[in-house]
């Protein structure tokens, strides 16, 4: 089989294939979590232990409503991404780097989070804190897709170079879910010296699952003949789908419940914070669906012959080689996202006008793992730097 000519119509097509993939299905925290004491209720989701810990004196905390969105993609330099959403024509060679350069998994994700209410206050007896709680509930939208480079090397290439070899076009897999998130979050001293604090936190949590997609890795390779008279492909694609039929806003097609777990210690001017967030599960029950897709055959070139004797037809469709099941009921677990945050940071003191003490300069380095592959974690660690 001949390899397919290298136009940039080709590219357009690939690239739409993959962002309409990715807007089915985050990084592992949104940076801006991370750091800066003026949002401690939004802190407190990825450090629960942090939450009170800036402002000793404040006892009240309440939240107008706030949304965070953001996104990204791991296999595109920013120069080539925006030169390729300004629209236009899209150099080849731009098409040939970014696909040379895709590694065994690539990543494009996507999120969206709006909390219209978060609270907290701070229990104190004679004058000392016992403890600080915190509620909120957030509307979450998680998406992210997987893929390897095979499949675009195949389609941008041809197949040709890859004759007398098999060739995987997975994994391809996706993620995507909308939640809503009911939490009751609590922070305590646990040691508070001159020169040394600890504390520590907890946050219990009720997902209420609205709607989910979940497609696992593909089983799919593609062998070319050495002559390239002959292809053979196999084939094999799963997914679970919940919520596309029938979404209830205030009882949703699935629950799951959660917890996030961590400490807070400060030492001088340097600080050190821990956390494990989302251990737990959820489970879709209401409007499941199953898709397969299987497929395995051997294409052949043409003979002339028989083209000439007028043999051949034209009117097989993909459906000749594909064969597709759809179930519906059943259940359908979510793996909830957990990951684990590392952050240390170093503050330049200061006194203002008014006698109080605050943080003129700060400086952080924050790791992120993740221990799933899911919408909002990956095993890709996150490390961060910021003032």
């Amino acid at each position: 089989m001949k390899s397919h000519r290298h136009t940039t119509s080709r590219l357009s097509a690939l690239l739409a294939i993959v962002l309409c993939f990715a807007g089915m299905t985050q990084a592992q925290d949104n940076d801006i979590l991370l750091f800066g004491s003026q949002h401690e209720l939004n802190t407190a989701r990825v450090l629960p232990s942090a939450f009170g810990s800036f402002d000793a004196d404040r006892n009240f905390w309440i939240s107008t409503p706030y949304i965070h969105v953001n996104g990204g993609q791991d296999f595109m330099k920013n120069r080539e991404l925006f030169e390729v959403l300004d629209g236009g024509e899209v150099p080849s060679q731009l098409i040939t780097d970014v696909v040379n350069r895709m590694d065994s998994r690539n990543r494009i994700w996507a999120a969206a989070e709006v909390t219209p209410l978060a609270f907290g206050w701070r229990i104190r007896s004679k004058g000392e804190e016992l403890f600080t709680m915190n509620f909120s509930i957030t509307e979450q939208v998680f998406a992210k897709s997987t893929f390897g480079s095979g499949l675009f090397e195949v389609a941008w290439f041809g197949n040709a170079p890859y004759a007398g070899t098999v060739k995987e076009l997975g994994p391809v897999e996706g993620d995507a879910i909308w939640q809503r998130e009911i939490a009751l979050g609590t922070s305590f001293p646990l040691a508070d010296e001159q020169n040394f604090s600890l504390r520590g936190g907890f946050r219990a949590k009720y997902y209420m699952g609205m709607a989910a997609a979940h497609a696992r890795p593909t089983a799919s390779t593609v062998t070319t003949a050495t002559d390239g008279s002959e292809i053979l492909y196999d084939l094999l694609v799963k997914a679970k789908v919940s919520g596309i039929n029938d979404i209830d806003p205030m009882g949703g097609n699935g629950s799951g419940f959660g917890v996030d777990f961590g400490s807070s210690a400060s030492f001088g001017r340097w600080t050190a914070d821990f956390s494990l967030l989302d251990l737990g599960f959820l489970t879709f029950k209401n409007d499941v669906t199953t898709f397969t897709a299987r497929g395995e055959d051997e294409f052949v070139g043409l003979n002339l012959e028989d083209a000439f004797e007028g043999e051949i037809t034209f009117t097989d469709s993909l459906e000749n080689y594909v064969s597709t099941e759809e179930i519906e009921g059943g259940q359908m677990a979510v793996a909830t996202s957990t990951r684990m945050v590392l952050r240390g940071g170093y503050s330049i003191p200061a006194i203002d006008k008014k006698g109080r003490n605050y943080a003129r300069h700060s400086f952080f380095l924050s790791y992120v793992q993740g221990f799933v592959e899911g919408p909002r974690s990956s095993f890709e660690p996150q490390i961060t730097t910021a003032y």
